[in-house]
């Protein structure tokens, strides 16, 4: 998955002493693109049917990179640091002196949205640009106290912003979320989205609400989805997805009676069963998701 970046190690130890070199990497964004460049590369990047966005439509086939402190420390007014994977350390650039930005296209980068990079290699940039974009919108909503409507400041030691007038303390948001895996025991209940750029096969998911348990939550879920009950419960697996900030719970559940759907369709643009022979999605070594398909596909309907 996606953060199974071996041998890279991702350290978030926030040291706020710290300053950039000549070789930081310098994550920059505005609104929900990011400054990025391809390595030269003919064609685009095969993208498979069954996990793609629209966004990753004609995306080009070569290796990303972001700008390095070097190349824009002329420009660059405000940073912060975010986190260091193997030896590469992450910076967020956050304002240029005299707002002025540097011309990305002449230097061989451009905006490019995120979502549309979510299949990029090297998988380790993805991850950290997934991360960056995560603490990003956290401070970029985090400008003033919820509270009291004061500036907030960074702690000079945590990872986390305070208000100087009434003491609030904030910590980076992570919203938990589950992904279920719904079975009979000889097929799997796979779903599409509604009106969402991610055209590809899902699993029922949604966002723990306040006062439930995971397991809670994949119950109601899915009768809310697509109006079934389910049973025994179990725990599959675990991801960070900054791409909304999420944390993701997947989670396998039998069908409790009958099998027919009654489907949400704001939510959904289609929901069925598939048998193992029908399923095509592929471990795309990216998504909890895509693992939890190909996983129950392999194994699960196998009964091993």
């Amino acid at each position: 998955m996606i953060q199974d970046i071996f041998p890279k190690i991702y350290d978030n130890n926030y040291y706020p002493e710290k300053e950039p070199d000549d070789n930081a990497v310098c994550m920059i964004f505005k609104e929900n693109n990011v400054v990025v460049a391809h390595d030269e590369s003919k064609g685009v990047k095969y993208i498979p049917q069954e996990s793609a966005s629209s966004l990753e439509m004609d995306v080009p086939a070569g290796d990303i990179s972001f700008p390095v402190y070097g190349q824009i420390k002329e420009y660059v007014g405000e940073y912060r640091y975010l986190f260091s994977v193997g030896d590469e350390e992450y910076y967020l650039v956050t304002h240029y002196k005299g707002e002025c930005e540097p011309d990305w296209t002449e230097m061989g980068y451009v905006y490019e949205h995120y979502k549309a990079l979510r299949h990029a290699s090297p998988k380790y940039k993805v991850f950290a640009l997934m991360t960056a974009y995560h603490l990003h919108c956290w401070y970029r909503d985090n400008t003033f106290c919820g509270r009291c409507g004061e500036r907030m400041f960074h702690d000079t030691r945590l990872r986390a912003l305070r208000c100087p007038e009434c003491g609030g303390i904030v910590f980076p948001r992570i919203s938990p979320a589950v992904i279920v895996g719904v079975h009979d025991g000889e097929r799997l209940l796979m779903t599409k989205y509604n009106g969402r750029d991610y055209k590809g096969y899902a699993l029922i998911a949604g966002f723990v609400e306040i006062g439930e348990s995971a397991e809670d939550t994949v119950r109601r879920e899915v009768f809310e989805e697509v109006g079934v009950h389910v049973k025994n419960v179990t725990y599959y697996g675990s991801q960070p997805w900054g791409m909304d900030g999420s944390f993701l719970l997947g989670y396998y559940a039998q069908l409790d009676g009958a099998a027919g759907i009654n489907m949400d369709r704001e939510e959904l643009s289609m929901a069925d069963w598939y048998t193992p022979q029908e399923i095509t999605v592929q471990d795309d070594d990216i998504s909890l998701t895509s693992r939890m398909i190909y996983n129950w596909k392999l194994h699960i309907a196998q009964g091993d």
